[in-house]
């Protein structure tokens, strides 16, 4: 279907029948600056966060293959407000924080997997010293 096209009365452009002026020239009067002003203000929304929000996914992510719980009153939380859900059940094993330089090693590799039983504290080096046991280095001597 062909539209029926006027041309702007300022520059000439081809233009729908129904208006005067393209875009760049439509007038713009205190009216039609409100009228806007109006629509845009409708389209507004009070900022939704946690279970109020739109895309709340039950207050887990994934991350680098962790688990991630949202935990906004966390002293250690994130600059999102999440602590990796391996340092939770820890800390609620030991019935204390976990202080920042302790290390959450998975005992069966698996980082999804955060139960009590298949978690243990390390600290960085022994932590290193356990992930190197298993791993191999190339003729160069990097780990593969």
């Amino acid at each position: 279907m062909k539209h029926k096209t006027n041309s702007c009365d300022t520059c000439g452009v081809a233009i729908l029948k129904t208006s005067q002026h393209c875009q760049k020239h439509v007038p713009r009067t205190k009216e039609w600056r409100e009228k806007i002003s109006n629509k845009i203000k409708g389209l507004k929304r009070e900022l939704r966060t946690g279970e109020d929000a739109p895309g709340w996914k039950g207050g887990k992510t994934n991350c680098n293959g962790y688990v991630y719980v949202c935990a906004y009153n966390h002293p250690n939380k994130n600059a999102s407000g999440y602590v990796a859900e391996h340092r939770l059940v820890l800390e609620e094993k030991i019935g204390r924080l976990l202080e920042k330089w302790e290390t959450v090693h998975h005992k069966n590799g698996i980082r999804t997997d955060n139960r009590a039983e298949n978690l243990e504290i390390l600290s960085l080096s022994d932590h290193m010293k356990e992930h190197a046991k298993t791993k191999t280095r190339d003729e160069k001597g990097v780990f593969t």
